[in-house]
């Protein structure tokens, strides 16, 4: 499951499958339904290239799940975005390549 954040960034970019954020009445916010991996990495579509797990480089902490980071590249990007699951990779890459292709056409606009 992605984080509130992560899904209410995905919603600010008009992420193309159903997030619902659900509060229980006491202003606490989650995720009820997130887009699974397989649809995250589809939204990316041909640009996506990369889903890898690596070791972090500079690691301190004892618990074994934080020694490891997930990356996720598109064909046409650098650097690669790291999350902490692979989800959050390649949701934080589908937005990078939103924000990406808005810059581009600004550019090729002017």
């Amino acid at each position: 499951m992605i984080s509130y954040e992560l899904a209410c960034l995905l919603k600010e970019h008009n992420y193309p499958y159903d997030i619902v954020v659900e509060t229980d009445g006491e202003n606490i916010w989650k995720v009820t339904k997130a887009p699974s991996l397989v649809e995250l990495i589809d939204s990316c579509g041909d640009n996506f290239s990369l889903l890898a797990r690596a070791m972090k480089r500079d690691c301190y902490d004892w618990q074994f799940d934080r020694y490891y980071v997930w990356i996720a590249r598109a064909t046409d990007m650098r650097p690669e975005i790291f999350g902490a699951t692979p989800e959050e990779a390649v949701a934080k890459l589908w937005i990078s390549m939103k924000t990406e292709g808005v810059r581009k056409k600004r550019t090729t606009a002017l």
